[in-house]
């Protein structure tokens, strides 16, 4: 659902041939690449690029997931009908979450009749900074979590533009309860929202790990 094959511009970390071959060795048949690549996967070119290393290395199969934004940068849109034709199957700036709710409009628009997921991790950069903090007592009292992903997804809610938009949005990397009282509250009100939490993740959850499931046509 989201790996790092890195490639193209980062084979030092991974490639296409060593990230499906560890994918193959833990059980997976397919897995979906993140588009964190240098350069990012915003062209159709570099994705059938991707698609043709992929088929080279006869191992598992490869969904490219293509950037929401050129370069990822959160200012113009990627070409989403072309990266689609190409092979991907949903939209992503990973790591680098747009902030301009007027773009995830257009996004959500520009993109109304392709069968594709936008997928977004929710963080805000101006709150979360630098900081990295284990769970606890502190980090439950901690406003900047919660407030993190509440703008994001309050963002995504109002981007959708509930039941005109019915663009389907998942979230990546769960990591709180209150996140999931938020995408309660933006399925309520129509909004076509899923999410996942990493195993890295999930040590705290094992009491309180409700699924949020795809949503019913």
């Amino acid at each position: 659902m989201h790996v790092h094959l890195r490639e193209p511009g980062q084979t030092h970390k991974e490639t296409i041939a060593s990230g499906t071959a560890a994918a193959v060795a833990g059980g997976f048949s397919a897995v979906a690449c993140m588009p964190n690549t240098e350069p990012a996967l915003d062209s159709a070119a570099i994705v059938s690029e991707v698609m043709r290393r992929a088929d080279a290395a006869g191992l598992a199969r490869v969904y490219p997931v293509g950037a929401l934004t050129r370069a990822r940068a959160g200012a113009e849109l990627a070409p989403y009908h072309l990266l689609a034709d190409a092979g991907c199957v949903a939209f992503s700036d990973d790591g680098s979450t747009p902030r301009d709710a007027r773009l995830l409009r257009n996004a959500a628009r520009y993109a109304a009749d392709l069968q594709c997921v936008f997928i977004s991790h929710c963080e805000d950069p101006d709150l979360k900074g630098d900081a990295v903090m284990n769970e606890g007592e502190a980090s439950m009292r901690s406003a900047s979590t919660r407030a993190g992903f509440g703008r994001g997804l309050i963002v995504r809610a109002r981007s959708a533009d509930r039941r005109r938009h019915r663009q389907a949005w998942h979230i990546a990397h769960v990591t709180t309860a209150a996140s999931l009282d938020l995408i309660r509250w933006a399925r309520a009100r129509g909004v076509r929202v899923t999410c996942e939490v990493t195993p890295h993740h999930s040590r705290s959850w094992t009491t309180a790990s409700t699924t949020i499931g795809p949503t019913r046509r």
